[in-house]
């Protein structure tokens, strides 16, 4: 009988069950996707599964599934928690446990999560955020637009951020280049303009940017790739951070630097609207 010890005491292997032979809790070998429920229905489904299905394929690892049946899935947790309106739901996918750095095999398993959130739709934050800059420089560990389960740059920059009681804190990559935050994508406002870094530089392409960028020129948005650094925040007359569940939040500061939030409460209601019509076409 395997004995371990956790924190100290020693309890038996199969008290741990799975976990102590989980390839993504051993070595981060996993993909995840983080999605928003508004409505009691999951935002951009077909989205989430084209990113998952990617990273699994950069991984190697095999979990078929077709988008119906992830859909299904989805709404079938959501009905299992009577969820009717907000909430977060995590879809996690991790090689099958067996052998060290070399995988015995390439199968996968998929864990999916869900928490009620309020409210219902994406808010405006109503004080800015307030941002530094992390000392942690973004390297691509494997590939830079996979959402793995090894977030542990993101990790260390979200605790330097609170250690310095920021909000959030911007990552750069190597030659100083504006890459995200901590947890968001970054949409900068200068002169009319939404600006934001590009995926080639080696930022995550997150869901609610994608969405952005597909569907709010249509609306009249003038929105540009580029690359991005310290002179453009200085420049900014307004600066977004973007994820799939928070939607929108304005930044009040960085550095010295103040902005303003006068284009920010116009686009959070566009995008409870993209939202709106995206479940009503489901």
């Amino acid at each position: 009988m395997e004995l371990m010890l956790l924190d100290g005491e020693g309890i038996k292997a199969q008290e741990m069950g799975d976990l102590a032979q989980n390839r993504s809790f051993l070595y981060g070998d996993g993909v995840f996707e983080s999605i928003r429920v508004m409505y009691g229905q999951a935002l951009w489904p077909s989205f989430h599964f084209e990113r998952l299905q990617y990273g699994l394929k950069q991984l190697g690892i095999h979990y078929h599934q077709t988008q119906l049946q992830f859909e299904q899935r989805l709404q079938k947790l959501i009905e299992l928690n009577k969820i009717h309106g907000g909430a977060r739901l995590r879809v996690h996918v991790w090689r099958r446990a067996g052998g060290l750095y070399r995988p015995e095999n390439d199968g996968g398993m998929q864990l999916m999560q869900i928490t009620a959130l309020e409210p219902n739709e994406f808010v405006l934050n109503a004080k800015g955020l307030q941002l530094g800059d992390s000392k942690i420089i973004k390297q691509a560990l494997f590939q830079p637009d996979v959402k793995t389960t090894n977030a542990l740059q993101y990790v260390l920059a979200a605790r330097e951020a609170k250690a310095a009681n920021w909000d959030d804190a911007f990552l750069y990559h190597s030659e100083g280049g504006l890459l995200e935050s901590s947890s968001s994508n970054v949409f900068i406002l200068k002169q009319g303009v939404l600006l934001t870094p590009r995926l080639e530089d080696g930022c995550l392409p997150g869901i609610l940017r994608r969405v952005m960028m597909e569907k709010l020129p249509a609306l009249g948005y003038k929105i540009k790739e580029q690359l991005l650094a310290h002179n453009d925040l200085q420049t900014a007359d307004e600066v977004y951070l973007t994820n799939a569940i928070s939607g929108l939040r304005w930044v009040g500061g960085w550095r010295t630097k103040r902005y303003f939030k006068k284009q920010a409460s116009i686009l959070v209601d566009d995008l409870n609207q993209l939202a709106l019509q995206s479940l009503t076409q489901a």
